[in-house]
């Protein structure tokens, strides 16, 4: 992929003819190619946003595997209708559909959350039975992906309202780019409770998250795992645990997060595979780990 122009202008007048774009037309990495396309023209309930930084999403190897049968996909002929891929982006709005004017204006930027919560609105005849069942697509699938120059933001996305207006102009467009994978961080803990009681006689009560003064071991130093390492701070775990198979990935999240870390009380260990059996049994007085976070992206 080129650079975008330092100039940094958006409007009509400097939007080129063509740009480049990651497009996939079919099942496998083959199928996969940088390419030059038009830049497309937004339709009266659109818009065209310059793509000032996008992420490389692990859910691509879903849709490379499943092609059409994916449920986002559901029988779009990507043969005949390639896609440009990429869910994970950070915008400025560059054209304005005519039916939009006075609502959206030329340098606003956005991110983007790429699971739209509406049945297909355009090209409902590319999918299977004209997308009768569909409740939901998603940008870099059906819908136009942030690995390119340029994204067409269609009614789709714009129905649903997901496109969020920052909440600091001054934020750098990686780290707005880095939005969705950290929302599904903070999700899957979230979503990871205990039931605690006061005393033996006490009602349970459900705690969310991690549980604070306890040991959590992280598999997976990778891009998501360390994600999940500096917000697992935020329960106040008395020892983090974090493994993997490369030393570099456990140096660099000694390096990102150990400071925090210890700022927090949490005492952190980042060790090689042979080592969490015995690391964690220390820590936890034999109790074993109260939280496992698998974050290996394989089975």
């Amino acid at each position: 992929m080129t650079k975008q122009p330092d100039d940094r202008t958006v409007g009509d007048a400097s939007i080129p003819e063509t740009m480049q774009a990651v497009t996939c037309s079919g099942r496998g990495f083959e199928n996969v190619r940088v390419e030059e396309v038009p830049v497309p023209r937004p339709g009266p309930g659109q818009l065209l946003a310059r793509v000032d930084a996008a992420g490389v999403c692990t859910s691509i190897l879903k849709l490379l595997a499943q092609g059409p049968d994916h449920a986002f996909i559901n029988g779009w002929d990507l043969s005949r209708w390639p896609i440009i891929l990429g869910d994970e982006g950070a915008i400025t709005i560059a054209a304005i559909g005519a039916n939009l004017k006075g609502q959206y204006s030329p340098g606003q930027r956005f991110a983007v959350q790429p699971a739209v919560g509406v049945p297909p609105i355009c090209h409902r005849e590319r999918y299977r039975n004209g997308g009768q069942g569909m409740h939901k697509v998603a940008v870099g699938y059906s819908l136009p992906g942030h690995l390119a120059q340029y994204i067409l933001v269609q009614e789709e996305v714009i129905q649903a309202g997901c496109l969020l207006p920052l909440p600091d102009e001054a934020m750098a467009s990686f780290a707005v780019s880095m939005a969705e994978p950290i929302s599904c961080v903070y999700s899957a803990q979230q979503r990871h409770w205990h039931l605690l009681k006061d005393g033996p006689h006490a009602e349970r009560r459900p705690h969310v998250g991690l549980l604070p003064g306890g040991v959590a071991v992280l598999v997976g130093a990778g891009a998501m795992g360390r994600i999940h390492a500096e917000l697992a701070l935020r329960f106040r775990p008395a020892a983090l645990v974090v493994c993997d198979l490369q030393e570099e990935r456990l140096d660099k999240t000694t390096e990102a997060i150990g400071e925090k870390a210890r700022c927090c009380g949490v005492h952190l260990a980042c060790v090689l595979p042979d080592r969490v059996q015995a690391i964690t049994r220390e820590l936890s007085g034999g109790r074993g780990a109260d939280d496992i976070i698998l974050a290996v992206g394989v089975p």
